[in-house]
C-alpha cells in the first residue's frame, strides 16, 4: 500500500518532468513484479517440479514432486521465504544416502516422502524445524540400520509414519517421545527387541500398530500394556509360540482393541481366558498357526467378537464350550483345512447369530440329519468342500432357511438329491458342485429359483437335462469347464437370457454354431479355450455385438481368425487366442488392436514350416490398413467366376446385356443364412431395379488392387430394406463377381482382389420382400503400378515414406553433384584469366 501510495504521489508531483514520472513509474512497478514473481517460485531447484493446490485445510500449498530425479547424496538445498508452506515434498526413489544439518529448516512441510533412497542414514537434526508442521513421513525401502533416538523426537504434529521394509532389529525406549503418532507402520523389518518402555509417549495417542513380517518371537506385553488408544494391532507373520494377556497386561492396556492379527505365527494352542481383557475385540485372526488344542471357554471375555479364522491349524477337536461367551456375537468362523471331523458340529450347536461358516478341507464324512443347530435357521455362507462326504441327508437345504451361498466341491458324492422346498423357496443364490465326477445335473436343481451362480466344471458332465432347460430363469454366472462337452447347450441358452459369465474351456467342442448366442444380449465374459474348435462361423457371435468385453479362444486348433467374425464386437477389450495353429496371413491384421504375445503363427519359408509371432509378422509383413485379407462379418460370397445365363439379361442401365439372378450357377456359392425369415422370399432385385439418386446413392473411392464403396439410402425407403447386393465386372467382360450383404445397417464396403490400371463398374442394389428396389453404379478406373493413387500410397504409408526419402537421397546427390561441376568451371574460367594475363 506504502509503494502504491508513493506511485500516486510521484506521479501527481507538478514540477517533476514526464520523462522522470514514467522512469519511476516503470522502476517501482517492476519491483511489484518482481516480489510477485518471487512468492510464487518454486521453492527447489530443478529437476524438480512444482504446482500449488488448495488443501483439506483451505490454505493455498505446493506440491514438489521430486521423485526419480537422481538426486545425491544429500537432499537439495531449499530457497525459501516466509511465505512458503508445502503440503507434500516427495523425494523417493532416489540416491540420498544423508539427512543432516536440519535440511528442512524454515519449511512449513506436512507430508514428506523419503522412501525407495538406499542406505539411507537419518541424523538428530534430519526433521528440526518441522515440530510443528510435519503430519506424516514415509521411509520405506531405505535399508535402515536402526532408529536415531533423537530423529522424531518433538515432532508434535506427527501422526502418521511408516518405516516398512527396512532393518533395523530394536526400537528403542526413547524413540518417540513427545510425539502424537495415530499410525505406526514397521512391517517387513527385522525387529526382535522392543524395549517396555517403546511406546510410552503414544499411549493415548496410537490407534493402528503394524509390526507383521518380523522377528518376534515372544509377545511385547510391556509395550503393548500401555496403549490405551490402541485398535488395530497386526503382529502376523512373526514367529510367536505363545499368547496369554490375562496375566501379562499389568496396566489396563488393550481394552480399546478392535482387530487383532496373529496369523503366520508358531502358536500351538489357545488356553482359557487367554483374551479375556480384550473388552472390545471383534476381529480375531489365528490362521496359519500350529495351533492343535483349543481349551474350553479360549474365547470367553469378548463381548462383541464377530469374526474368528483359525484357517489351516492342526485341530482335530473342538470341545462343546470352545466358544463359550460368543454365542450372541459370532458371525463369521472359519475353521478350514484342520483335521476335525463330523463331531465339529457339536461344537457350534450353541452359535445363534453365526451368518458364514468354512469347514473345507477337513475329515468330515457326514453332516447331521436333524439340522445343525441354532444356527442353521440363518446361516447364508456354507462351505463344505474337500471333506469326505459321500451323500447329503434328503431335506438337508430344507434346514438352512437363509442359505445363499453353498459349496460342495471335491467330495465323493456321484449325485445329490435336493427335495422340493415346504412354504418358503429356496434362498439359494451361489452354488459350487466342482470336481465331484458328477455324470448328470441333479435333477432337483429345477427347485433352485433363486440361483444365479452355477459352477460344475471338473466333472464328466456331456449334456444338460431337458428339465432345466426353461428352468433356473435368474442364472447369471454358469461354469461348465473341464467336462466332456461336445457340443454348446443351444437349448439351454437360449431360455437365459440374463447369462453374463460362460465358462466352457476345457470341454470337447468342435464348432460354435451360428447364432448360438443370440439371446445372451448380456453377456460380457466368454472362455472357450482348451477345446478342438477348428472352424468360427459368421455368425459364431451373433447377438453379442454390444455386451462381450472378454472372449477367450486360446488352445484350440484355428487356423484362421477372420476380421468379419470379431470386427462387430464393440465392447470387446479382452481377447486371448494363443496357442492355435494360425496361418501366417495379413487376414491377421487387425489382431494388431488386440496384442498377445504367445500368439504364434505358422508360415512357410524354404519350403518348411517356420514359426512366428502373430505380433512380429503383421508389423514386418502386413500393414493394418490393407484390407486384401480382409472379409465383412455380415457379408457371403455368393459367386466367384459365375458364369451368366444369356437368356435373362438387363434391358436397359449400364448391365444391358448382362443377367444375375437366383438360378444362377457358381462353382463356390453359399446362400446367406437367415435366422428370422425364408432366404428363398428374399428378392434379389437387379433387371427391375429402379436408378434414384433421391433413394440411393453411392460414392466409390479406388485404389491399385480394391476400391471403398459408401452408400446411403434415404428416407423411409431404408426400414423397407432388407439388404444389398454389389455386382461388379470389367469392362469388356461379361463376368460377373458379387456379394449379398444381410442387414440394412451397413454403409461401406471394400471389393478386393481387382486388377490394378483397369476399368470396372460396380454397382449397389438394395435387396427387398418386394418390389420395387433401387441400385447405383458407378465407373472407376482403378490405380495403375503398385500402388495406384496418391490414396493407394496413403495406405502403403511405409513404402511411401522409403520412396520419399529415396527422394530426397537423389535431390542431394544432384546438387552434390552440380556443386562440384560449377567449381570446376570456376576453376577452369579462372585458369583461362590467369592464362590471358
Amino acid at each position: 500500500m506504502n509503494k502504491i501510495m508513493q506511485i500516486q504521489f510521484l506521479t501527481t508531483e507538478p514540477h517533476a518532468s514526464s520523462m522522470w514520472r514514467h522512469v519511476i513509474l516503470l522502476f517501482y512497478l517492476t519491483t511489484l513484479l518482481s516480489n510477485t514473481a518471487t512468492a510464487s517460485k518454486c521453492p527447489v531447484p530443478e529437476p524438480c517440479v512444482c504446482q500449488k493446490r488448495v488443501t483439506d485445510k483451505g490454505v493455498e500449498a505446493w506440491v514438489i514432486n521430486c521423485q526419480r530425479k537422481r538426486i545425491s547424496p544429500f537432499v537439495p538445498q531449499l530457497q525459501l521465504t516466509s511465505n512458503n508452506v508445502v503440503d507434500v515434498l516427495d523425494l523417493s526413489h532416489n540416491i540420498i544416502t544423508h539427512v543432516r544439518n536440519s535440511p528442512f529448516m524454515g519449511l512449513q512441510l506436512q507430508k514428506l516422502d523419503l522412501s525407495y533412497n538406499i542406505e539411507l542414514t537419518l541424523s538428530g537434526s534430519a526433521f528440526t524445524g518441522l515440530e510443528d508442521y510435519i503430519e506424516e513421513i514415509s521411509i520405506d525401502h531405505c535399508g535402515i540400520q536402526e532408529i536415531p533416538q533423537r530423529t522424531f523426537q518433538n515432532l508434535r504434529k506427527l501422526q502418521r509414519l511408516s518405516m516398512s521394509y527396512n532393518c533395523f532389529h530394536t526400537i528403542s525406549g526413547n524413540a518417540f517421545i513427545n510425539t502424537n503418532l495415530t499410525l505406526l507402520s514397521m512391517t517387513k523389518n527385522c525387529i526382535d527387541t522392543i524395549d517396555p518402555l517403546a511406546f510410552v509417549s503414544l499411549e493415548n495417542s496410537l490407534e493402528h500398530l503394524y509390526l507383521s513380517n518380523n522377528g518376534i518371537k515372544l509377545m511385547p506385553f510391556g509395550a503393548l500394556s500401555r496403549l490405551n488408544n490402541i485398535k488395530v494391532l497386526d503382529l502376523s507373520g512373526n514367529k510367536i509360540k505363545g499368547v496369554y494377556f490375562k496375566q501379562n497386561l499389568t496396566h489396563a492396556g488393550l481394552k480399546s482393541l478392535v482387530s487383532l492379527s496373529l496369523d503366520g505365527n508358531q502358536i500351538t494352542a489357545i488356553f482359557v481366558g487367554t483374551f479375556q481383557l480384550l473388552e472390545s475385540l471383534q476381529h480375531l485372526n489365528l490362521d496359519h498357526n500350529k495351533i492343535t488344542s483349543i481349551s474350553p471357554m479360549a474365547f470367553h471375555g469378548p463381548r462383541q467378537l464377530k469374526h474368528i479364522y483359525l484357517h489351516n491349524n492342526q485341530i482335530r477337536t473342538l470341545p462343546t464350550t470352545a466358544f463359550y461367551g460368543t454365542e450372541t456375537s459370532l458371525q463369521h468362523l472359519s475353521l478350514g483345512k484342520n483335521l476335525l471331523d463330523c463331531k465339529v458340529f457339536d461344537s457350534l450347536e450353541s452359535l445363534e447369530v453365526l451368518q458364514s461358516l468354512h469347514l473345507q478341507s477337513n475329515l468330515i464324512d457326514r453332516v447331521p440329519k436333524d439340522g445343525m443347530g441354532r444356527y442353521d435357521k440363518i446361516v447364508m455362507t456354507l462351505n463344505l468342500a474337500n471333506n469326505k462326504l459321500d451323500k447329503l441327508p434328503r431335506r438337508f437345504l430344507a434346514t438352512f432357511k437363509q442359505l445363499k451361498e453353498l459349496d460342495l466341491s471335491q467330495n465323493n458324492m456321484s449325485s445329490i438329491v435336493f427335495e422340493p422346498p415346504g412354504e418358503h423357496s429356496y434362498q439359494l443364490i451361489k452354488l459350487k458342485l466342482t470336481g465331484m465326477g458328477l455324470k448328470a445335473l441333479p435333477a432337483g436343481l429345477v427347485h433352485l429359483v433363486n440361483l444365479q451362480e452355477l459352477y460344475v466344471a471338473h466333472n464328466l458332465l456331456a449334456s444338460i437335462p431337458q428339465s432345466l432347460w426353461t428352468s433356473l430363469s435368474k442364472l447369471r454366472k454358469l461354469d461348465l469347464s473341464d467336462n466332456i462337452f461336445e457340443q454348446i447347450p443351444v437349448e439351454f441358452l437360449q431360455n437365459h437370457q440374463l447369462l453374463s459369465e460362460i465358462k466352457m474351456s476345457n470341454n470337447k467342442l468342435r464348432a460354435v454354431p451360428a447364432y448360438v448366442f443370440k439371446n445372451q444380449s448380456q453377456l460380457k465374459t466368454l472362455a472357450l479355450k482348451g477345446n478342438e474348435i477348428q472352424l468360427l462361423e459368421p455368425r459364431s457371435f451373433y447377438g453379442l455385438e454390444n455386451s462381450l468385453t472378454s472372449l477367450d479362444i486360446n488352445h484350440n486348433n484355428l487356423k484362421q481368425l477372420p476380421q468379419c467374425i470379431f470386427e462387430r464386437l464393440s465392447k470387446l477389450s479382452v481377447f486371448s487366442y494363443s496357442h492355435n495353429p494360425l496361418q501366417c496371413d495379413c487376414g491377421l491384421a487387425w489382431l494388431v488392436a488386440y496384442p498377445d504375445t504367445r500368439a504364434r503363427c505358422v508360415t512357410q519359408v524354404g519350403g518348411r514350416n517356420r514359426v512366428r509371432k502373430v505380433s512380429s509378422f503383421i508389423v514386418h509383413r502386413c500393414k493394418y490398413s490393407d484390407n486384401a485379407s480382409r472379409c465383412n462379418s455380415t457379408t457371403t460370397t455368393i459367386m466367384q467366376s459365375a458364369t451368366v445365363s444369356p437368356s435373362k439379361t438387363f434391358d436397359t442401365g449400364p448391365w444391358k446385356g448382362f443377367s444375375l439372378a437366383p438360378e444362377e450357377k457358381s462353382e463356390q456359392r453359399r446362400e446367406p443364412n437367415y435366422p428370422h425369415k425364408d432366404a428363398s422370399t428374399v428378392y434379389l432385385a437387379s433387371p427391375g431395379a429402379i436408378v434414384d439418386s433421391s433413394k440411393l446413392s453411392l460414392q466409390v473411392l479406388p485404389h491399385s488392387s480394391y476400391s471403398h464403396l459408401s452408400w446411403k439410402v434415404h428416407g423411409a425407403y431404408l426400414a423397407e430394406t432388407q439388404g444389398y447386393k454389389i455386382t461388379y465386372r470389367l469392362f469388356g467382360e461379361k463376368e460377373v463377381r458379387g456379394y449379398l450383404l444381410d442387414g440394412n445397417t451397413i454403409t461401406q464396403y471394400n471389393i478386393t482382389g481387382l486388377t490394378p490400371g483397369h476399368h470396372y463398374l460396380v454397382c449397389v442394389t438394395t435387396r427387398t420382400r418386394k418390389p420395387p428396389s433401387y441400385h447405383a453404379c458407378e465407373e472407376v478406373v482403378t490405380g495403375s503400378g503398385s500402388y495406384g493413387s496418391l490414396s493407394g500410397l496413403a495406405h502403403h504409408r511405409y513404402t511411401f515414406l522409403y520412396m520419399c526419402i529415396a527422394l530426397v537421397v537423389v535431390c542431394v546427390a544432384l546438387t552434390a553433384v552440380l556443386m562440384v561441376m560449377c567449381c570446376k568451371w570456376r576453376r577452369k574460367k579462372k585458369k583461362d584469366v590467369l592464362t590471358k594475363v
